[in-house]
């Protein structure tokens, strides 16, 4: 016995849709979330993707539809629809009920498949079904708003620092931190740590947040051209919702490093220097130095020099440039970190030290109004 269900929506809308929750889906991963799950009924077409950990969802408008249906389907029809011009597109869903004999015994067997009809012809698809499609939820939810372009600017200052190894679940994403007066977003690998503080004020009790590094992709890029962004946060989970999109991320067990305890409380060796003369020396420096450790030879003095070497190919470079220091010192630093943290400072950059074997940290000479980043850089041990 077969039953049908059809809908039809325009091909650009679907193929928005898909490709804004395909994104979250991992390229290796368990059937059926290496599927898209589509749930239609009268009116809309709700889109779901995950991979288990984190869960992207965008309702579309469809033109008709002849009930309610649900099926999953995988993301090769991205592609295909890519090929497809502008047009409306009808999708059928056709379920499957059959008995099949296995022994003396007869169990009932359900299968699902899927046409999609364009003007040149249709395309027959395998579908999955979707009960075994757990979806997330937000329990014991809390809501507050929050500036889309506030988030999206901390996440973006930060988010290149996060640790990507499995064993230090902690590091792996963006940590904020909402207090009072203040919304702080950190990341660190432990080599390199970033912190971007936001002074604008939002409506709600102090809680700290820690976003995995999938959905803070995803979440930066939704996030574009959005003006607010809901977030409710559960015992398991945290759901953003921007306007009709919805990212929903299980929460990650653990408390947070203690951020500020790793800045040096005294200071006194201050170098200022141009942010974009700095840069183009390093990524000089870093092209004729050890690849393996990319360590870069600082002196800090009435200049600034940089030199570098790759003993086992015999390659050096040194570069001197003019700057503006409150003392002497001799420090070696990661050079590919360095290019990292470089970019997110225009204008003049400034250079703290305490000495040669503690960490660095790296500022504007300016903060922008309202905001104030620092970058904490781990010291390198050098042959003098």
């Amino acid at each position: 016995m077969e039953t049908k269900n059809e809908f039809k929506i325009e091909k650009s809308s679907l193929l928005q849709g898909l490709m804004l929750v395909g994104q979250i889906i991992p390229n290796k991963a368990i059937v059926p979330y290496t599927h898209i799950l589509f749930e239609a009924n009268k009116e809309s077409l709700l889109l779901t993707g995950s991979d288990t950990e984190n869960q992207l969802q965008t309702p579309l408008k469809v033109i008709s539809s002849t009930g309610i249906v649900s099926f999953c389907l995988s993301k090769e029809i991205i592609g295909i629809l890519k090929t497809l011009p502008e047009q409306p597109i009808s999708i059928t869903a056709i379920r499957k009920k059959e008995e099949e004999k296995i022994g003396d015994k007869t169990r009932i067997k359900i299968t699902m498949r899927v046409e999609l009809k364009h003007s040149a012809g249709k395309i027959n698809l395998p579908a999955e079904l979707p009960d075994l499609y757990n979806k997330l939820s937000v329990k014991n939810e809390e809501t507050f708003q929050f500036p889309a372009h506030n988030l999206k600017r901390g996440l973006d200052a930060v988010k290149k620092a996060a640790d990507n190894n499995d064993l230090r679940p902690m590091g792996c994403g963006v940590y904020i931190d909402i207090k009072e007066n203040s919304i702080v977003f950190v990341a660190t690998d432990r080599n390199v740590l970033l912190k971007f503080t936001d002074f604008n004020k939002i409506n709600t009790s102090p809680i700290g947040i820690l976003i995995n590094n999938a959905s803070v992709n995803v979440l930066s890029s939704m996030l574009k051209g959005k003006e607010n962004v809901d977030i409710t946060t559960g015992e398991k989970s945290i759901l953003f919702k921007a306007e009709n999109i919805e990212l929903i991320s299980r929460k990650t067990e653990g408390k947070y490093y203690n951020y500020d305890s790793v800045f040096p409380e005294e200071l006194p060796i201050e170098a200022n220097i141009e942010s974009e003369l700095i840069l183009s020396a390093i990524d000089r420096l870093v092209l004729v130095g050890d690849s393996a450790s990319s360590i870069l030879k600082i002196e800090v003095g009435p200049e600034l020099k940089l030199s570098t070497e790759d003993v086992f190919f015999s390659k050096s470079a040194t570069e001197t440039l003019s700057a503006v220091s409150t003392g002497n010192i001799t420090i070696g630093l990661n050079g590919k970190c360095l290019q990292e943290i470089l970019p997110e400072i225009p204008d003049t950059v400034q250079f703290l030290f305490c000495d040669s074997t503690r960490p660095v940290v790296i500022q504007p000479a300016e903060q922008e109004e309202n905001t104030e980043f620092k970058a904490l850089l781990m010291s390198m041990m050098i042959n003098n």
